[in-house]
């Protein structure tokens, strides 16, 4: 399963990538500081899952959403979000499709249960 994490937090960085490991090792996880840069990483590599952080620098997270639908329409989407009740969240998933939508803070479990959906589903197009 190859993920990858984009956050403007290194902390936010390390933390996902841990909880990743602890139940997938054999995932390969790219990390990106910036939307800059996880554009780069996109438009080098595919990924079978994105999670990305909404609001960020320069490049935010609906800039990466929509970028990775152009580039990647069969991964999966994640938007990380500490601002739950930002009033661009209802725009950003009915504009880009975004597969799951979940609040920094929220149980590891949120993140784990989305992880064995997308195992169950590889292999499967999305439609």
């Amino acid at each position: 399963m190859k993920i990858l994490i984009v956050d403007d937090s290194e902390n936010t960085l390390s933390s996902m990538q841990r909880l990743i490991r602890s139940k997938h090792k054999s995932a390969d996880i790219t990390t990106s500081l910036s939307g800059i840069e996880a554009i780069k990483h996109i438009n080098e590599s595919s990924f079978d899952i994105v999670f990305s952080d909404l609001n960020m620098g320069q490049v935010n997270g609906d800039s990466v959403v929509k970028h990775v639908r152009t580039q990647q329409p069969n991964a999966l989407i994640v938007m990380l979000t500490g601002h739950i009740k930002d009033s661009r969240i209802a725009s950003v998933i009915a504009d880009n499709d975004i597969d799951y939508l979940v609040e920094k803070g929220s149980p590891k479990e949120r993140i784990l249960n989305i992880l064995k959906e997308v195992s169950l589903l590889e292999g499967r197009q999305r439609f």
